[in-house]
């Protein structure tokens, strides 16, 4: 007994997709990679969003750290300045990384939708 979490009706339990729908769909999708310079510019965004992030994060642990070794409150004021810009960077590294990341993966998703109920109306059509 499988457990797949489908309504299967008459039809097998199988992988939810026909090799033909499925050849159709990476060849889609490789078509979205090559259509346009956008792919390219939503890679360099999410990898800009990583590399935000994790200069943030060391910012603020240097701003941090300095701050904790100085003496004159002056100091220990522009460390603290700096660790709030270096979370600022962080945090606004991580949404921009989380932004293009789900962006990506719901027009995967909605791309495999498509085709899926393509499938399906030609099953219940009896056309394909």
């Amino acid at each position: 007994m499988t457990d797949t979490g489908e309504a299967t009706g008459s039809a097998p339990a199988t992988s939810g997709m026909s090799a033909d729908r499925r050849g159709q769909l990476e060849a889609e999708i490789d078509q979205l990679r090559l259509r346009s310079g956008k792919a390219e510019s939503e890679r360099r965004l999410t990898t800009l969003g990583v590399v935000g992030l994790v200069a943030g994060i060391v910012l603020a642990l240097v701003g941090w750290v300095a701050s904790t070794g100085a003496s004159d409150s002056r100091d220990v004021i522009s460390m603290v300045a700096l660790s709030i810009v270096g979370l600022t960077v962080a945090v606004a590294g991580g949404a921009l990384f989380l932004r293009y990341s789900i962006a990506r993966f719901l027009r995967l998703w909605l791309l495999r939708l498509i085709y899926e109920q393509r499938e399906q109306t030609d099953r219940i059509t009896g056309s394909g």
